[in-house]
């Protein structure tokens, strides 16, 4: 009833809403299916944010909402080996690692607190792994997205990110894309020659320098701790989360307006609302301990993987499960808008159920052998 009232108000926040969803008890059989809504306690009222397009919002009841879409055809990818290896190349030779802790020391004490309670989650999720720490791979990451994004994207990324937390927009870890290091400015003039952009570098400079800066500011975790890269249909590319091998991103039509920074994305799978309650044990490893894994890849294992792994995704019926919501930035309001090249799709009066995330924790567990598949399943 709160996110009815709240949506016939006028104002879209229980869309944007992540946390734990409604459950519902059918009152023939007493059984609980999950709502496509959150609890109203978890839902933010700091703001109210707008219904531009009231009219691709169909209908709405406890167990769907029925609603038009914005569907990126394409999984969220990461950054391509090659790429990788060349952003390992840069950050050491212009000691990009070091200037991105120094950056970090300079950011207000509660900022400073919220990245250190984000960096200590990421160790901890890491385990003890050699290499590099997470915020190193982290900058790794974003330059291998960049490079393989092209200049263009690297030019327009600043004034998205400007747009993505300006006031109003919900983001609340001070303000980005503004700023130019001049501790960044060699890095940026190798990076313009990496483009082939050396007869008139000066041009383009102060933009790169302001990614630069940005992408080397540890608050772009707050954005998102696994950075990944999806077609956009205008020749462009968004930022994301990584999802699942089995699931699309979606952006709401009523969505596509709202600021970057916050989560109008939804991780979706096609669905068949006649089907019967998910098993989790359907999605843990199907391999027994015990047996040889000797030859098998991945995908032999696991019945789902992060969308970096082969494509898996179910033909798509009009019907869905919400796994979860999710930013989608780094495209401005335009680049979710156009329709071009199949690359992001309009779908009318979809219908979008409640579903849970699948649990990643039990699954790489199950990988590392910490935890026996059957006592999982138990």
């Amino acid at each position: 009833m709160f996110s009815l009232l709240v949506l016939a108000a006028g104002d879209v926040i229980p869309l944007l809403a992540s946390g734990t969803k409604l459950r519902i008890t059918d009152p023939s059989t007493s059984t609980k299916t999950l709502s496509w809504a959150t609890f109203p306690t978890e839902t933010s009222l700091d703001a109210s944010i707008p219904l531009p397009l009231p009219f691709s919002l169909h209908s709405a009841t406890r167990e769907y909402i029925e609603l038009d879409l914005l569907l990126f055809t394409s999984l969220p990818s990461a950054p391509t080996p090659a790429s990788l290896t060349l952003a390992t190349d840069f950050i050491t030779t212009h000691n990009l690692t070091a200037l991105s802790e120094t950056i970090a020391t300079e950011h207000t004490a509660p900022v400073r607190q919220t990245l250190h309670r984000v960096k200590q989650s990421m160790l901890n999720a890491r385990g003890a792994r050699p290499g590099p720490g997470p915020l190193a791979v982290f900058t790794q990451t974003w330059l291998g997205l960049a490079l393989d994004s092209g200049l263009p994207w690297i030019l327009s990324l600043p004034a998205t990110l400007r747009a993505a937390t300006a006031d109003g927009a919900g983001w609340a870890h001070g303000a980005f894309g503004h700023a130019s290091d001049a501790r960044v400015l060699p890095a940026a003039g190798a990076l313009l020659s990496h483009f082939g952009a050396v007869t008139e570098p000066r041009g383009h400079l102060p933009a790169v320098a302001e990614f630069l800066t940005a992408v080397l500011d540890p608050r772009m975790i707050f954005f998102t701790t696994s950075p990944r890269r999806i077609a956009t249909g205008d020749g462009g590319f968004a930022v994301t989360p990584v999802i699942s091998n089995r699931s699309y991103l979606a952006v709401p039509m009523v969505l596509a307006h709202v600021a970057g920074s916050q989560e109008r994305g939804w991780v979706l799978e096609p669905f068949d609302p006649a089907s019967g309650p998910e098993d989790v044990g359907d999605m843990l490893p199907v391999v027994k301990e015990g047996e040889e894994e000797v030859g098998m890849r991945d995908e032999d294992i696991f019945p789902v993987l992060p969308s970096d792994y082969a494509d898996r995704r179910k033909k798509m019926t009009g019907a869905w499960r919400l796994r979860r919501r999710q930013a989608v930035f780094g495209c401005g309001e335009l680049g979710l808008g156009r329709v071009e090249g199949g690359e992001v799709v309009v779908l009318e009066r979809q219908r979008v159920y409640g579903a849970e995330d699948y649990d990643w924790g039990a699954i790489f567990r199950a990988r590392k052998r910490e935890v026996v598949v059957e006592n999982l399943r138990g």
